[in-house]
C-alpha cells in the first residue's frame, strides 16, 4: 500500500509541478508585456528578471502543493484517533494513562493497549487484555522502549507487539504499547498512528514537565520575596513605635496592629495569584507604617478604581514597586515628596494598568536596564536600586509571557514612574 500512495503522490505531485510551470510561463509573457509599457528597460533584461521570479513562485508554490496533497492522502491512508485527545499538562497518571489505552483499544486490529510510566504500567485495556502471552508481549515491549528509549517491535504468538518510548530529552518517562493482530492489514498504519500518537503524548509529558519548572520556579521566587522584608524596615518600625507610646499611645497601638497585619499575611501567602484588594491592603499597612516614621515628609494618593479590587494580580507585585518608591525616592530627598498609586481597569484590552510615581530624587535612564536584568544566584551589586524588582519581572515573564509590560520613566531629580500592565484574571 504504501509503494502505491508513493506512486500516487509522484504522479499528483508532477500534474501540479507541470501546471504551476506552464502557469508561471504564461505569467511571465503576459507581465513583461504589461511592464514594458512602463519600464521601456531592455526586453529580453527585463523578460528574464520577470521569469527568474516567476519561476521561484512557481516552484515554491507547487513543492507546497505537493506536500498538501500528500499530507492530504496520508491522513486518509492513516486511520482516524478518536477525539478528545488526552491532555497530559498535569504528567502521566493513572486517569490520563485509562484515557489513552481506551482510545488506542478502539483501533481496527488492536487487542490489547498500555500505557506505562518510568516504574510500572498504569493502564491496560482492550478485547484480550486478559491474555497471558498479551500482557507478557506489552511487558517485553514497554521495558525494551523504556531501557533502550527507541521504538521496538517484536512478532510472536500474542500477535505483532509494537512499543514506543514517552521521552524528554533522550529521558524515558515512560512507554506506549500495542499488540496487534498479525492477520489485519492495517497493521503498518496502526503501527505509524501508535508512533506518532506516542511523539504527541511525549511532547504533552514535556510541556508538563516545562510547567511545572517553571511553577516551582515561581514559587521559589515568592518565597524570596516573602522573606525579603528588610530588617532595616522592622527596626525602623519599632522606633518608630517607641518615639510614639508617651505622646500618642493609640499611634502606636495602630502602629503594632498594622506591622502585625503586615507579618501576618506576609506569612499566609501561598497563592501566586491573589485579589487586587489584598494587595492594596498589603500596600496600605506598608505605607501607614512609613508615613508615621517619616511624618510630614511622605504623602501618600489613592486613586484606585473599585473595579480592579477584584482582578486578581500577582502577589507581591506592585508592593515592591511602592517601596522602592518610598526608599530610594523620597527617603533621600530634601524636604516632603509624594508618592501616587494609581490603579485603572482597560475593560477594552482586559488590561488591568498600575502606576507608582514618585516625585523623588530620581535616578540616570541608563539605570533602569541594569535594574530590571536578572541577577545570577549569590550576585550583589552595590549600590543596586530595587527591592526585588528583578524578581518581579522574572515572576511577572514566567506567568504572563509576554502579555504584561513594566516600564520605567525617570531622571535624575524629577522622580520615577513605574507602569505595569497585566492581563485580567
Amino acid at each position: 500500500m504504501g509503494n502505491t500512495l508513493s506512486g500516487s503522490l509522484e504522479t499528483s505531485g508532477g500534474g501540479v509541478l507541470r501546471i504551476a510551470a506552464a502557469s508561471a510561463g504564461l505569467l511571465t509573457v503576459l507581465e513583461t508585456i504589461v511592464l514594458y509599457s512602463f519600464v521601456r528597460a531592455d526586453p529580453l533584461v527585463l523578460g528574464l528578471c520577470v521569469g527568474l521570479f516567476n519561476a521561484t513562485l512557481a516552484l515554491v508554490v507547487g513543492r507546497l502543493s505537493v506536500a498538501q496533497v500528500g499530507f492530504a492522502r496520508g491522513r486518509r491512508a492513516l486511520p482516524s484517533l478518536p477525539e478528545p485527545l488526552p491532555v497530559l499538562r498535569d504528567g502521566l497518571n493513572r486517569e490520563t494513562a485509562w484515557e489513552t489505552v481506551e482510545m488506542l483499544a478502539r483501533l481496527e486490529g488492536v487487542r490489547a493497549a498500555a500505557v506505562a510510566n518510568r516504574h510500572e504500567v498504569l493502564a491496560l485495556g482492550g478485547p484480550d487484555a486478559r491474555d497471558s502471552a498479551v500482557q507478557a508481549a506489552v511487558e517485553e515491549v514497554v521495558t525494551a522502549a523504556r531501557s533502550q528509549v527507541r521504538p521496538q517491535r517484536r512478532a510472536g504468538p500474542a500477535g505483532v507487539a509494537v512499543g514506543f518510548p514517552l521521552a524528554h530529552r533522550q529521558e524515558a518517562l515512560g512507554a506506549l504499547a500495542l499488540v496487534l493482530v498479525p492477520e489485519a492489514g492495517s497493521v503498518e498504519e496502526v503501527s505509524r498512528s501508535a508512533e506518532l500518537f506516542a511523539r504527541f503524548l511525549a511532547m504533552q509529558l514535556e510541556l508538563a514537565y516545562m510547567d511545572q519548572q517553571a511553577r516551582l520556579a515561581a514559587e521559589a521566587e515568592l518565597r524570596a520575596l516573602r522573606a525579603q522584608i528588610n530588617p532595616h524596615f522592622f527596626f525602623n518600625t519599632l522606633n518608630t513605635i517607641v518615639s510614639y507610646l508617651r505622646d500618642e499611645p493609640e499611634t502606636a497601638r495602630r502602629l503594632l496592629l498594622r506591622l502585625a497585619d503586615l507579618f501576618r499575611m506576609n506569612m499566609e501567602l501561598q497563592d501566586q495569584i491573589i485579589p487586587f484588594a489584598d494587595e492594596f491592603q498589603y500596600i496600605r499597612d506598608y505605607l501607614f507604617i512609613e508615613q508615621a516614621r517619616f511624618r510630614d515628609r511622605l504623602r501618600v494618593v489613592y486613586d484606585i478604581d473599585p473595579q480592579v479590587l477584584k482582578v486578581g494580580v500577582p502577589a507581591l507585585s506592585v508592593q515592591p514597586l511602592v517601596e522602592n518608591a518610598v526608599r530610594h525616592g523620597i527617603a533621600p530627598k530634601n524636604g516632603p515628596g509624594t508618592v501616587e498609586i494609581r490603579a485603572r481597569l482597560d475593560l477594552l484590552t482586559l488590561r488591568v494598568h498600575v502606576v507608582v510615581r514618585d516625585d523623588g530624587v530620581g535616578m540616570p535612564p541608563d539605570r533602569v536596564t541594569d535594574l530590571l536584568r536578572p541577577r545570577a544566584n549569590g550576585e550583589r551589586r552595590p549600590g543596586r536600586r530595587g527591592v526585588g524588582l528583578a524578581n518581579v519581572t522574572e515572576r511577572l515573564r514566567r506567568l504572563y509571557g509576554d502579555g504584561y509590560s513594566l516600564r520605567i520613566e525617570t531622571a535624575p531629580g524629577r522622580g520615577t514612574t513605574v507602569h505595569l500592565r497585566l492581563p485580567m484574571r
